[in-house]
């Protein structure tokens, strides 16, 4: 197990692999052409939203200061991302 700065081990939570979420996940995903484009990374916000999925967790307990490297995100940007999927995967454009 991996250790922090403070030598007190700490898990990495992630479900897939990076590579794994890029070369299967990421190809599949619509990109913004204009209007709100992310500032992190979108394996991170796949990665997130899987975690949330796989452990059942609520939105506003997920670990996000471990789930994201370098910009991060909000459980309500989280959640906000992924309910405009699910809206788009089932046709609800509101």
């Amino acid at each position: 197990m991996r250790q922090n700065n403070n030598n007190i081990p700490f898990m990495m939570y992630q479900v897939l692999e990076k590579d794994t979420i890029k070369i299967e996940i990421l190809p599949h995903l619509s990109v913004a052409k204009r209007g709100f484009q992310t500032t992190s990374c979108l394996i991170e916000v796949v990665n997130s939203i899987l975690y949330k999925l796989k452990t059942g967790y609520q939105w506003y307990l997920l670990p996000v200061r471990r789930l994201f490297s370098d910009v991060v995100l909000s459980h309500k940007t989280i959640f906000g991302l992924f309910a405009n999927g699910v809206r788009m995967l089932s046709g609800n454009t509101v």
